[in-house]
């Protein structure tokens, strides 16, 4: 359950209302990722196939997947090899092997062409990927650790995480912000309006406590409006951004396919190098928490929905809530 923000009971009862109904979605999921799990078992190998989807989206699919294999002593194939990140210039097998090592339970270089058909089962029908994508995001976070760091990045895109961190974070009390708009906005969640972030954010800074802040959007316009603010305490990647409501985290003119993936990995590592989240609903961030299973968040989205649902006004009650949670990460920290 997400963190609550006030103890009404009817923000209670909203709260335990819309974790029912996300639990009781995501059992019938899980029935049948089981149920594909039963029918990949006796195989030495598990072809997974790739979808026309976000990064992490395809991640969670995997990170299951790979659950489900190391549980069923088989090694995982990502025959990822269609979508917004595979690019054919590169002669890999899959898309997977840009950004991440192979281990025991996950490859990428092998081809299924090269297995014999009684060697693997493939999940290829797209409601099963679906179910394994889903299921991938409700797995407790500190297991979703677990499995995260077996999956290792490449060694040069560490190097990239690790020089950002230690030339922008270092000796610094960062907040991570998450705005997800464009195509989030459109099919799969609420809007979230950039005063309810800049209060937030206002009632910190009266604490008087001195914070940078570390921005991934996708909106142009939200980072803007923050920068004019809070002018050299923004920092952020130097990637391209819409102008527009148009999604580009599949599709972005002058972006390479490889860029794309880097782009989404180092962000949603960065931000869980953060000392504080303030997110939307997205995989994006979603994998920051699986990444560091102690950081400290607010939902921003869930936050809009409760007032959207309940008809309430954002109130200064919240705002100190949140913001003594910020001061409580501060205090934490170890400079």
């Amino acid at each position: 359950m997400e963190p609550m923000i006030g103890t009404s009971w009817k923000r209670i009862a909203w709260q335990i209302k819309r974790s029912f109904v996300q639990a009781k979605r995501a059992n019938s999921f899980s029935r049948r990722v089981r149920h594909i799990a039963k029918i990949c078992k006796g195989k030495p190998y598990v072809v997974l196939k790739c979808r026309p989807v976000g990064f992490y989206s395809m991640y969670f699919q995997a990170l299951l997947a790979y659950q489900t294999c190391k549980r069923n002593h088989q090694k995982l194939i990502s025959a990822f090899d269609i979508g917004p990140y595979y690019d054919q210039l590169r002669g890999e097998a899959s898309w997977w092997s840009y950004y991440f090592e192979d281990n025991a339970h996950i490859i990428s270089h092998k081809k299924v062409d090269a297995l014999a058909k009684e060697e693997y089962v493939s999940i290829d029908k797209s409601k099963a990927q679906e179910a394994f994508a889903l299921v991938g995001t409700t797995i407790s976070r500190k297991r979703a650790h677990r499995l995260s760091a077996e999956i290792l990045m490449k060694p040069e895109i560490c190097l990239r995480i690790k020089q950002y961190s230690e030339t922008f974070f270092e000796n610094k009390f960062v907040i991570g912000i998450h705005y997800r708009g464009t195509d989030k906005v459109v099919r799969e969640s609420v809007r979230v309006e950039y005063d309810l972030v800049l209060r937030i954010l206002q009632r910190f800074t009266d604490e008087n406590i001195p914070f940078y802040l570390f921005i991934a959007t996708d909106e142009e316009q939200f980072l803007h409006v923050v920068k004019e603010i809070y002018g050299e305490g923004t920092l952020c990647l130097d990637v391209k951004r819409s102008s527009t409501d148009a999604p580009i985290h599949m599709k972005a003119d002058g972006v390479s396919a490889y860029d794309l993936g880097l782009e989404a990995l180092m962000d949603a590592t960065l931000l869980s190098r953060c000392d504080f989240l303030l997110r939307c609903d997205s995989n994006l961030s979603q994998a920051s928490l699986y990444f560091n299973p102690k950081l400290d968040f607010i939902n921003i989205s869930t936050l809009t929905r409760m007032y959207h649902d309940l008809k309430e006004s954002v109130n200064e009650a919240d705002l100190t809530s949140i913001s003594r949670r910020i001061v409580r990460a501060y205090r934490r920290k170890k400079f």
